[in-house]
């Protein structure tokens, strides 16, 4: 999948129509919008031409932002209830598990999809509680498979040391910028 590309779509009855009332609200709040913007112009060419009262154009003009107002107010809430029917891919990538099939009911917090990016990956692996000072000046290396070894860099240690092995989570990257395969085990 592609950056910004739909990955899960929320297809509820009462999300449809609340969406299809906010989108008809926000057209008429857009005609209404128009219809300020007209009335302004008129206003602005009747003052100019001295029939009508500053009064009535500055009347016209606070109209003119209120129906701005009103619309800016009705994108918000499509936008808002459109993004809580799509979700989007934060960036490229596959998708490594699927949790729920199409059509199921799903429920707040219920993981849908393992996704894992394209991007050059991370390493990570757990360092014994002792070898932490000589981390920093240590010459990493990394195998995949019976493939070659090659370099890689620390990019730092995470969190605390957990308790029960006395180890800590170090995290490298390849040093010539190779693409791992996502899970992968080196």
């Amino acid at each position: 999948f592609r950056k910004g590309q739909a990955l899960a779509v929320f297809n509820a009855p009462e999300t449809r129509a609340a969406l299809e009332g906010a989108r008809a609200g926000l057209s008429a709040a857009g005609l209404a919008r128009d219809l300020a913007r007209k009335q302004e112009s008129r206003m602005d060419t009747l003052y100019a031409s001295r029939v009508a009262a500053l009064r009535e154009l500055e009347g016209a003009q606070a109209d003119r932002r209120a129906a701005e107002a009103a619309w800016a107010q009705a994108r918000a809430q499509v936008d808002q209830m459109a993004s809580g029917t799509t979700l989007e891919a934060p960036f490229d990538g596959v998708v490594v598990r699927r949790h729920v099939d199409p059509g199921a009911t799903v429920g707040p917090g219920q993981p849908l999809l393992d996704i894992r990016s394209n991007e050059v990956g991370e390493i990570t692996s757990s360092v014994p509680e002792s070898e932490l000072a000589r981390l920093t000046a240590a010459h990493a290396e990394y195998q995949i498979g019976e493939g070659p070894w090659r370099p890689a860099v620390l990019l730092r240690v995470d969190g605390m040391t957990d308790f029960a092995t006395r180890s800590r989570v170090a995290r490298f990257r390849p040093a010539q910028g190779t693409v791992l395969e996502p899970g992968a085990f080196g």
